[in-house]
């Protein structure tokens, strides 16, 4: 499994994001996509705290 992993400049910040193919989120089990949920949630919490604006896309 190779899932991209993209850094993204941010002034003072590093962006870092993992982007899995269907096929790649496919064969994760329950547990790593639950993890892979909850690190992503406290990351966009922590972001909003901090006042950076984010872009989902």
């Amino acid at each position: 499994m190779a899932a991209a992993v993209r850094l993204l400049g941010s002034g003072p910040f590093e962006e870092v994001t993992v982007d899995f193919t269907l096929e790649e989120w496919e064969l994760l089990d329950s547990g790593q996509k639950t993890l892979c949920r909850e690190v992503m949630w406290e990351i966009l919490k922590n972001m909003a705290a901090l006042g950076k604006t984010l872009s989902m896309s």
